[in-house]
């Protein structure tokens, strides 16, 4: 573990973007702030890889520059939360969910959000 956490990526196609921390969501980050505020220290690295690589992690599409991507990923996860409330009635092509389900939804997606904002972009197609 070298401590160090992925971003994205730039490429001859992708020459910069902006990457998300998160943060302002790490436990161990927002106790070391607390406890020695002025003495925190936050070391970034630039990793030079082959392109192939870069390709093969998927991170060459990161950035806030593909919101389709993100918004595919969090219907994704909506759909499969959904899905979670099925009655058996596969086939049917009709799924039946309680009233308050983009409620119970939300509040769900906001808390894994605030556990780790890029939790959503970890999930299997």
């Amino acid at each position: 573990e070298t401590g160090f956490e992925l971003l994205g990526a730039l490429t001859p196609s992708r020459p910069s973007g902006v990457f998300r921390t998160s943060w302002s969501a790490n436990e161990q980050i927002l106790q070391m702030e607390q406890q020695q505020p002025t003495s925190l220290q936050v070391v970034l690295g630039v990793s030079m890889e082959p392109l192939d690589q870069v390709r093969n992690l998927s991170v060459d599409r990161w950035g806030v520059e593909n919101r389709l991507f993100v918004a595919q990923k969090i219907a994704t996860d909506l759909f499969r939360y959904m899905q979670s409330f099925d009655s058996g009635t596969s086939g049917s092509g009709i799924l039946t969910v309680p009233t308050n389900v983009f409620d119970r939804w939300i509040a769900r997606f906001e808390a894994r959000f605030r556990s780790d904002p890029n939790f959503f972009m970890k999930s299997e197609d």
